[in-house]
């Protein structure tokens, strides 16, 4: 588990004692195909890994249209990142594409880990960063005649 963390761009270069503080920590979660992990606009509760399977992040259409697949994500991706640091809630929902094991970090301990850990809380804010989120009223185009150009 320490050498699979070590090579997530998140925890790479966190001291021993800081990788053994997430393994410590980290919670198990089987999902069959099909399971929504986390929906948008819930509380940003957990980090997750990818540990085995792959999901598709889905995004919320205005007005009530459907839900548009914004990427697919394989095993060993770090998830849910956006909102562990400062609260917020999820901006796209996260449904599994295959049957999938996740790694559970609770926000409480990525806040706790990163309090003690500068490294670790600069290195999910640039993930964050990396991954281009805005707030979700900026991620689409305003309804009606305030959406044309």
């Amino acid at each position: 588990m320490r050498e699979f963390l070590q090579n997530r761009e998140v925890f790479r270069g966190l001291s021993d004692a800081s990788i053994q503080r997430i393994a410590e920590a980290i919670e198990e979660v089987s999902l069959p195909v099909d399971t929504s992990l986390f929906r948008e606009g819930e509380p940003a509760d957990a980090l997750y890994i990818i540990r085995a399977g792959s999901v598709r992040v889905m995004k919320q259409l205005p007005a009530g249209g459907e839900a548009l697949v914004i990427a697919h994500l394989p095993a060993g991706t770090v998830i849910g990142e956006r909102g562990v640091l400062d609260g917020t809630v999820r901006v796209a929902s996260v449904v599994t594409d295959t049957p999938s094991v996740f790694w559970k970090l609770r926000r409480s301990t990525v806040q706790a880990l990163a309090a003690t850990d500068p490294l670790l809380r600069s290195r999910v804010h640039a993930l964050v960063l990396a991954r281009g989120h805005l707030p979700p009223t900026r991620d689409l185009p305003p309804e009606g005649d305030a959406g044309i150009e």
